[in-house]
């Protein structure tokens, strides 16, 4: 309710100003008609600042100021009072008066709360009803006037409600533009980089298996070099392959669905015994935390192909509110200094591992890195910002009915 209230709040703030502003020229015209009566005149100084905190400090101040139970009692405290002078003057006071409560009944059905303003409606009800004790002759008008006052604040609660509603909507739909733009933009770079880097690394590869083959052959003191050549274009190659296909991947669904069946990718194309642990409720992500999430996990699997020289790993898939992905294989381990002093990854060589704290960094997540009973490594991330389907169904339904 409060992020509608809010938007409404932004989109509404010339409304309020201008109603704001017609109350003030009431205000300037019952005191001119009425000939600044001493009565009228402290009135007006009591009324006056509850227009002017709408007309100038509306949508900058805290709500608990203008949508609260004083602010709001005291506005209608003002209006009835004026609405008692203008009949006790008559004639254009009167309609000016009823003009002035009018006004402000709308206004604050746009502005007060929910309480606030069945404060406000059954100030103005007790009020009126008071007032006919003392005006019978006038009980027909002030009935009217009553009625239409609740009316009019019904209306302009109902127009705040519409007008969060329209904006959130507006909101979503400009989100799911900005997903697909993102989606045709990850398809873009993946053709470029299919076009380029993939295939010039399969091509690198190609040579490099050739000479390697070639000095094979010939005994040549340079066979080991070559074959060193080839099984690093055979990793940079597979790398590119793997990065295109996480950048054509979908960025709807389960985001746990999706790093399993990454997980699964990886060790099939290393020949890795790995086993995945998924559980959990369902989680969906956008397509920007999709990707670094994928991308932590591929950095992870990919330490571990290059440094640990594991032969078991396990990559485990929980949480609900909070996602929490655990690499852990058995492997020769980081270094005893590396384990006591994380902060400083990058100085001590590990790129990988620097990169993925950073990637967790810029979306709320963090690293643990600790080692295993039998000498491996555990890389524990832990990702805030993934929403299960439950929840994020009912966000979607609690800001839609506001």
């Amino acid at each position: 309710m409060g992020e509608g209230k809010v938007i409404a709040e932004a989109a509404l703030a010339p409304t309020v100003r201008l109603l704001s502003d017609i109350r003030l020229v009431l205000l300037l015209l019952m005191a001119a008609v009425c000939r600044f009566d001493w009565a009228v005149f402290l009135t007006v100084a009591c009324a006056v600042p509850c227009s002017f905190i709408l007309l100038f400090r509306w949508g900058r101040t805290t709500r608990r100021v203008v949508a609260g139970v004083y602010f709001v009692a005291w506005d209608g405290i003002a209006a009835l009072v004026l609405l008692i002078i203008g009949f006790q003057h008559a004639g254009t006071s009167a309609a000016l008066a009823l003009g002035y409560l009018q006004v402000s009944a709308l206004l604050m059905g746009m502005v007060a709360g929910d309480r606030a303003l069945a404060a406000w409606c059954a100030l103005v009800v007790v009020g009126v009803f008071e007032l006919i004790q003392y005006a019978p002759d006038l009980s027909a008008m002030m009935i009217v006037a009553a009625g239409a006052a609740l009316v009019l604040a019904l209306l302009g609660r109902r127009q705040t409600q519409q007008v969060g509603r329209v904006e959130v909507m507006a909101a979503d739909a400009a989100e799911a533009r900005s997903r697909q733009s993102a989606a045709e933009e990850r398809l873009v770079l993946a053709r470029d980089l299919h076009d380029t880097v993939a295939k010039s690394a399969a091509g690198v590869r190609m040579l490099a298996e050739a000479l390697s083959a070639d000095l094979r052959r010939q005994e040549s003191e340079y066979a080991r070099d070559a074959s060193n050549l080839f099984d690093a274009a055979d990793a940079l190659s597979a790398e590119a392959r793997s990065v295109l296909d996480e950048l054509r991947s979908a960025p709807a669904g389960d985001l746990r669905g999706q790093l399993r069946e990454d997980a699964e990718t990886w060790a099939s194309r290393v020949g890795t015994d790995v086993s995945v642990d998924v559980s959990g409720e369902e989680m969906v992500a956008d397509a920007e935390l999709k990707w670094q999430v994928q991308r932590v996990l591929g950095e992870l699997l990919a330490n571990v192909e290059k440094h640990a020289k594991a032969t078991v790993v396990s990559v485990r898939i929980e949480g609900e509110d909070t996602l929490q992905l655990t690499v852990e294989d058995n492997g020769v381990g980081l270094p005893r200094r590396i384990l006591e002093d994380q902060s400083n990854l990058r100085g001590s060589g590990h790129y990988g591992l620097c990169g993925v704290r950073e990637r967790l960094a810029a979306i709320g997540g963090r690293l643990t890195l600790t080692a295993t009973p039998d000498g491996g490594t555990r890389a524990m991330a832990q990702i805030p910002r993934a929403i299960s389907s439950n929840e994020k169904s009912s966000l979607t339904t609690a800001r839609m009915t506001v």
